[in-house]
């Protein structure tokens, strides 16, 4: 967990270093996205987790995709910290069952 949390106080620490319009700039480097967008979409399974995490099912295929947050430094860094605070509540669970077409995990099917 305390890697999880190391992480996300980086990448807030480094937006906060960023001015938005290197935020929001579509880079070569990034295969012509923004950091914005892939802070978005690393940011939306890591709210998946926290929210069916208690629950034991984790649904990456209903991940919220908040389209602000790759445009809006000041909102992305407050939903980072809502994050970072969002792991220290977390208790250990039972194993979890994750759904996703994206990856090799088992799928599931009702």
């Amino acid at each position: 967990m305390n890697l999880h949390l190391s992480l996300w106080q980086d990448l807030i620490d480094l937006t906060n270093s960023l001015d938005s319009k290197h935020y929001t700039h579509k880079s070569q480097w990034l295969n012509e996205a923004t950091i914005g967008e892939h802070l978005r979409h690393a940011y939306a399974y890591y709210f998946c987790l926290i929210q069916g995490g208690p629950k034991g099912i984790v649904n990456y295929e209903n991940r919220v995709r908040d389209f602000q947050f790759e445009t809006q430094k000041d909102y992305a860094i407050e939903k980072m910290k809502a994050l970072v605070a969002s792991f220290l509540t977390l208790e250990n669970h039972s194993p979890l069952i994750i759904i996703s077409q994206e990856s090799n995990f088992p799928q599931i099917t009702s």
